[in-house]
């Protein structure tokens, strides 16, 4: 596989426990799938595990209070703002401020019982001794506030300004958004949807969102998964390049943000 999928971030982020657990795509449902639309068995966990994003995904923005999307963005914001700025004054620390901080250090080990426990008397010695800050843990945790800031932006942008429609169209567009990026980005097919009168699956594609939405939740219509695959093609780019991260990102908040 090449671009995205081959990429080493999507990659982690496909091993996050609670994607592993495989709560919608089980080995032995994904196994069914697997044999029903001719996935390969090497891009097969790949897919499984994308899908399954897709299904959190889903089930997460489902149950999230779209009237409240106002006070979420600026939650992220102002955390997105703390971050930065905390990681900024970490990383531009003078030697002065450094040496304070370890001569403190110093001190407290040289000498405990001039810095008694101000927590009161039923900490226990462990407690009252702060744990050795070095050099290298203020690097790290500046480097960590500055992918939580990082993170929170973006998870900003995925909230959004919110939808018109209804959040279970919303989350549906997302889902089916998954299974498009797994059927052209993965599989290198194209999405042609056809539909009956009764927006029943026609074309393998079609079929596809089909089962892969009802298998995620069994109370969707055909004809909100017909309408809602109908717009991810309309509105989608399939992600096959890092190097268009960008674009892809710009064009992915302006359809669904």
């Amino acid at each position: 596989m090449n671009g995205l999928f081959a990429n080493k971030e999507f990659l982690a982020l496909l091993q996050l426990e609670e994607i592993r657990k495989r709560k919608y795509f089980s080995e032995a449902l994904s196994s069914s799938i697997e044999r029903e639309f001719g996935i390969p068995s090497d891009t097969s966990s790949t897919v499984f595990l994308s899908l399954e994003c897709g299904a959190l995904l889903y089930w997460n923005l489902r149950k999230q209070d779209h009237a409240n999307k106002k006070t979420v963005r600026k939650d992220l914001d102002r955390l997105t703002q703390k971050a930065s700025e905390l990681a900024d004054m970490l990383s531009i620390m003078t030697g002065e401020a450094w040496r304070a901080i370890d001569s403190f250090q110093l001190a407290h080990d040289l000498s405990p019982a001039l810095y008694p426990d101000q927590r009161g008397s039923k900490s226990s010695d462990a407690e009252a001794t702060p744990p050795r800050l070095t050099k290298g843990d203020v690097v790290d945790l500046a480097a960590k506030l500055s992918a939580l800031a990082e993170t929170t932006k973006i998870a900003t942008r995925m909230v959004g300004k919110g939808r018109v429609g209804r959040p279970e169209d919303d989350a549906t567009l997302h889902l089916l958004h998954a299974a498009f990026q797994v059927w052209e980005a993965i599989l290198r097919r194209p999405f042609k949807l056809d539909w009956t009168g009764d927006s029943e699956p026609i074309t393998d594609a079609a079929r596809f969102c089909v089962r892969i939405a009802q298998v995620v939740d069994p109370t969707i219509s055909f004809g909100r998964i017909a309408n809602a695959s109908r717009t991810v093609r309309e509105k989608s780019m399939a992600v096959s390049d890092l190097g268009l991260t960008p674009e892809i990102m710009k064009h992915y908040r302006k359809q669904f943000g």
